[in-house]
């Protein structure tokens, strides 16, 4: 592992002004770097070098192959046509069973049971094919080295997620802090310290990565998978002047663009939604009539959103809990203040009465136990954070800034009790 190394890694930037065309920084030695990269948004050229950090050691990339996949049209095409298809598959079966006549589905049932061999050898044929696809395109994340199954490529997916870029410059067009405001200024310094120093990470140093600051009161941050960040000035306000917890959560949304974990889920979702579809044919066929098929279609779908797709939400974001924290220690973030922000958050809400969704309808973890799990996971990331050379913290733990709130808590907890 190598703490700090650069690899081809910057921040270009996202805001409605001009900057100088180029500066130039020296590295110490002979060579003098200029890095200069410009971004196009509604017309405006901007430009902005990154003074990178000393090169401990430098991998060179090669240029990557090019992966086979499906393609994008047939991803971005196939669950509302495969919904319908299914729908007129189901509705006509059973229409078509029903108009037949009695002596005529003796003869379907003979046919099935004459030809049983060949249906049950077509379906294992295309079993083991599903299979082999399965197997040949299990790819491993980065740090967390888990598997999981992704037949469509990073190129594929940006290719999804660029009309997503383009929707969300409109939305926010006209809020997007100049790069002259403090506010900017400190997302950008935060963004750089956690992309120089993961550059040994390919996934990390090959992206392109941009920052904008969006002035909104949302409580928000977030990366898309093409690397562009984007944070709201409500994020900024709840964080107030910490650095560690704003690198935490920074490095938790690029987390998410690391693990590919917007790819992950959306070729999951199609995955979920070829069994429903096949299931919902079979519905749609044997319900008596077009109203039950409808509610038991609603069903169906609600027991997979709330026993499979939360549950899978709520994993992958405790992944990036985890490779956000790795992130934040190797540049040297103070780790330990990584749960402060949910702890807050879950503190104010027992203090306001306000009513949590259930962790079975969210797709995040509970803020307390969120909390909870990254206070674990402190002592480990200390020591990669010791390993990298960072500078010793301060003794003083900075969650006991939170006993207050917790005092307040518990003092409004015995008082509830004791009316109860």
């Amino acid at each position: 592992m190598y703490c700090f190394s650069l690899v081809r890694c910057h921040i270009r930037l996202i805001a409605p002004v001009t900057l100088k065309p180029s500066l130039r920084y020296s590295t110490g030695n002979t060579q003098t770097l200029r890095f200069l990269r410009r971004n196009h948004v509604k017309g405006v050229v901007l430009s902005r070098p990154v003074i990178p950090l000393p090169v401990q050691r430098c991998a060179i990339h090669t240029t990557p192959k090019r992966e086979a996949g499906l393609p994008v049209i047939l991803i971005a095409l196939w669950k509302p046509i495969a919904k319908f298809v299914a729908v007129v598959m189901g509705r006509g079966i059973r229409q078509w069973w029903g108009t037949l006549p009695t002596h005529q589905k003796g003869t379907v049932w003979d046919h099935f049971r004459r030809n049983k061999y060949r249906y049950f050898t077509g379906i294992g044929t295309f079993t083991a094919a599903f299979g082999v696809f399965y197997v040949s395109n299990l790819r491993e994340t980065p740090i967390t080295k888990r598997k999981r199954f992704l037949p469509f490529t990073n190129y594929q997916y940006h290719k999804i997620v660029e009309y997503e870029y383009s929707t969300i410059l409109q939305t926010y067009d006209g809020k997007f802090l100049p790069v002259t405001h403090p506010a900017y200024s400190r997302v950008l310094r935060v963004a750089n310290r956690l992309v120089k120093s993961n550059g040994d990470i390919k996934e990390m140093s090959d992206k392109q990565w941009t920052v904008a600051v969006v002035q909104d009161e949302t409580v928000n941050a977030f990366v898309l998978p093409t690397g562009h960040i984007f944070v709201l000035t409500g994020l900024l306000d709840k964080v107030g002047a910490s650095d560690e917890q704003l690198g935490f959560i920074l490095g938790h949304e690029m987390a998410h663009s690391l693990l590919s974990h917007g790819a992950e889920t959306v070729l999951q979702d199609y995955f979920l939604q070829a069994v429903v579809i096949v299931f919902m044919c079979f519905l749609w066929a044997l319900m008596p009539n077009d109203g039950i098929a409808q509610v038991s279609d609603w069903f169906s779908n609600k027991i997979v959103d709330i026993f499979l797709e939360k549950p899978r939400s709520r994993m992958l974001e405790e992944e990036a809990d985890f490779v956000g924290m790795h992130l934040a220690a190797k540049a040297c973030f103070d780790v330990r203040e990584s749960s402060m922000f949910f702890e807050m958050v879950h503190l104010t809400k027992k203090i306001k009465d306000e009513e949590e969704l259930p962790v079975y309808l969210s797709t995040h973890p509970a803020d307390d136990a969120r909390a909870s799990n990254l206070n674990s996971l402190v002592p480990q990331f200390l020591q990669l954070r010791d390993q990298c050379g960072c500078a010793r913290l301060q003794t003083a733990d900075p969650r006991h800034q939170l006993a207050p709130l917790r005092s307040l808590v518990e003092e409004k907890e015995r008082k509830r009790a004791r009316t109860t």
